[in-house]
């Protein structure tokens, strides 16, 4: 199976990790392509709500993650991530490693276009407050 169809897969998935791994990909597009595996986590809990979703726990996004780095979708590198404690602490930099036509396709994706839609309208319905 090309990478591209494999791409197209997990995008159309509707259960499972398979799911996840979708919506961590549309997460990284929607945050300029890395984020810190806690983001993920956090972000990932944020579109899943605003999509009326139920979310996923955090061993099924580092399952996710883990996943996609090795079919090639992420990179993943350990780092110290700083802290307003003045401490830093070990977390994973997850960072998108698609070609320009898998990312137009994840850019153009269902998913992440409604979410896109109904984050405005909460912005929108703010801003007239």
């Amino acid at each position: 199976m090309s990478r591209i169809n494999r791409l197209m897969n997990i995008l159309s998935a509707s259960t499972g990790l398979s799911k996840v791994m979708g919506d961590v990909l549309r997460i990284l597009i929607l945050f300029a392509g890395s984020l810190w595996l806690w983001e993920i986590y956090l972000e990932l809990k944020g579109f899943r709500a605003t999509l009326s979703e139920e979310s996923p726990t955090l061993g099924d996004v580092v399952r996710a993650v883990n996943r996609l780095s090795k079919e090639g979708f992420v990179t993943t590198e350990k780092r110290i991530r700083a802290s307003l404690r003045g401490e830093g602490f070990e977390d994973l930099l997850v960072s998108l490693n698609l070609n320009f036509e898998e990312r137009t396709k994840l850019l153009m994706d269902d998913r992440v276009r409604r979410y896109q839609l109904a984050r405005q309208r909460a912005f929108s319905e703010f801003s007239n407050l």
